[in-house]
């Protein structure tokens, strides 16, 4: 449960050559925009309430139907943040039957790393390090992996969500807020780069990232198939960045490869992202469709019996 997307995951563990691997089986997404609002005031609002209710009775019913029985449900930045959130909970409770696992943003970060390791199973034989990047609506993570080492987790209040409704209200936003919101980004990364080494891999998850992917491929159907190693340049998200910079929201609806209803926050994410790479001097971003959701589950059943 994001702070902008709901996603549901169903898979199963598969052994293939001698490693437990994960076997997705049904994925869904949903815009729910849990944490609208929250740049103002960090309270879950009524809408938002309903808007989750709505994701998650319907994700129930398809677990319900294919007769799954052990369901993992887990809460991110807008839940753990919101000052409702005891309330929400129980009311998630009452109405779906659904007991929700709030994550800090360290095992947030964590469990990203566990599942875009899954798509990049040679970063775990390489000497060199790892910076795996996740931009979520609420925070952004950052985590550096080498072998041999615990991962260094980061866990940033970049939010592609807050940051939008905090700068970028002209349609299309205008330089004066584009440059208020990168001041925002600089100062955050401003004490940060020496954490991350600049000889490394650097791959990238979650929304931002992989629809960025997908604009960049002009993709009408999302194919995880063809977002996992996807690998994209500065210079293609800079150019994807000022496209998006001169449309207006409806006319970004319509950008193949574009998800509805993140047409208006994608301007802050990508800022993130290019930020980032400007910063800590990374040249090519590694994509990953895998991410939270895989980590959560291989963190929960991979060290089972895939059998």
């Amino acid at each position: 449960m994001g702070t902008n997307t709901f996603r549901l995951l169903i898979a199963e563990m598969a052994e293939i050559k001698g490693r437990v691997c994960l076997k997705p089986l049904y994925s869904e997404n949903r815009i729910v925009r849990l944490g609208e609002g929250f740049s103002e005031k960090k309270i879950i609002r009524p809408a938002a309430i309903a808007r989750a209710l709505n994701a998650l009775q319907a994700f129930r019913n398809v677990t319900e139907q294919e007769a799954i029985t052990s369901v993992i449900v887990t809460g991110t930045s807008a839940i753990r943040e919101a000052e409702n959130q005891e309330a929400f909970l129980s009311l998630i409770k009452e109405k779906c039957g659904l007991k929700i696992e709030i994550l800090s943003g360290q095992e947030e970060a964590r469990l990203t790393l566990t599942g875009v390791k899954l798509v990049f199973p040679e970063a775990e034989k390489e000497n060199d390090s790892t910076v795996v990047i996740d931009i979520g609506g609420g925070s952004t993570e950052l985590i550096r992996s080498k072998r041999g080492q615990n991962p260094f987790l980061l866990s940033l209040g970049l939010g592609a969500v807050t940051l939008s409704e905090k700068y970028l209200h002209g349609d299309p936003p205008t330089s004066v807020e584009i440059k208020q919101l990168k001041a925002e980004i600089d100062l955050t990364l401003s004490n940060i780069a020496h954490h991350f080494p600049k000889d490394c891999r650097f791959a990238g998850t979650a929304g931002t990232v992989t629809t960025l992917a997908a604009i960049d491929q002009l993709m009408t159907h999302y194919d995880p198939d063809k977002i996992n190693h996807y690998q994209m340049t500065q210079a293609q998200i800079a150019g994807i960045l000022e496209t998006l910079c001169a449309l207006p929201k409806e006319k970004r609806k319509n950008l193949p490869g574009l998800e509805k209803g993140r047409e208006d926050i994608i301007i802050a994410g990508t800022l993130v992202l290019l930020n980032v790479m400007e910063r800590f001097s990374y040249d090519l971003l590694h994509v990953s469709d895998y991410g939270l959701r895989e980590g959560v589950l291989m963190d929960q059943f991979g060290n089972q019996d895939a059998s």
